[in-house]
């Protein structure tokens, strides 16, 4: 009889155990449920912080991207795309990047949405890049057509300026013979000054500067003031003789 009640007891614990079982990894999935959304929410929460990455749905689900351009960090880009029937359908993409058709056939291939993702990602990196080298393409050349104009102003205006200096120069021509008669007429014209006989002897001279006539007069006084002294000298020591 003891024999028979421990062998019940067993079964009946077995019976427990077989109920409890799936109940535990029922807990065990829901825990590990718990703990993949949380690890998943940080993911998102880094995502949403670094790559302004975030997800909506609606019509499709929409996948949302900031902090691509450099120059404007809060710019959006985005597209959506709709999986129905097992093939995935791009609704619509801003900015339009090129090559999207082979992207989604390579999608509806491998099934590979986080490729896909960072795929568009890179695209639109692309695509802000060429935007702003075409930016900086047609500043050069606004700029050298600019500095190709510029001579073409400053000869227009030289030639204006000469014109309006014409007018007072042909004006003034009359006024301008009166006052070289004057000149040619005055006393003190250039005329009087060459009948001088200073500057005759300027000339013979060899036409040189005041300056140095006034010191070769000089020299030519003493040296006539040393010979008149030794003729003096001369003369007095003849009489002396002579007595």
């Amino acid at each position: 009889m003891a024999l028979k009640a421990a062998i019940d007891s067993v079964k009946g614990r077995i019976e427990d155990l077989k109920t409890s079982i799936p109940q535990q990894r029922t807990k065990n999935k829901e825990c590990a449920t718990v703990v993949s959304q949380h690890r998943l929410g940080g993911h998102i929460l880094v995502h949403n912080r670094i790559l302004g990455f975030h997800v909506e749905g609606g019509r499709g689900v929409k996948f949302t991207f900031k902090n691509i351009n450099v120059d404007n960090p809060n710019e959006e880009f985005f597209f959506t795309i709709r999986l129905e029937d097992d093939i995935y359908t791009l609704l619509n993409c801003k900015p339009s990047v090129k090559d999207t058709d082979e992207v989604i056939h390579e999608l509806n291939k491998t099934n590979g949405l986080f490729k896909f993702v960072r795929t568009m990602r890179k695209k639109f990196q692309e695509a802000v890049a060429q935007g702003s080298l075409s930016m900086t393409t047609n500043e050069h050349q606004e700029s050298a057509f600019m500095s190709a104009s510029a001579p073409v102003l400053s000869i227009s205006t030289i030639t204006e300026g000469n014109e309006n200096q014409d007018e007072p120069i042909k004006g003034n021509a009359h006024l301008q013979k009166q006052v070289n008669r004057r000149r040619v007429k005055s006393p003190g014209s250039a005329s009087s000054v060459c009948q001088s006989p200073r500057l005759k002897e300027m000339k013979r001279c060899g036409g040189c500067s005041p300056a140095r006539y006034l010191i070769l007069m000089r020299h030519a006084g003493s040296c006539r003031a040393l010979i008149a002294n030794k003729l003096t000298c001369k003369l007095r020591h003849t009489q002396v003789l002579d007595v």
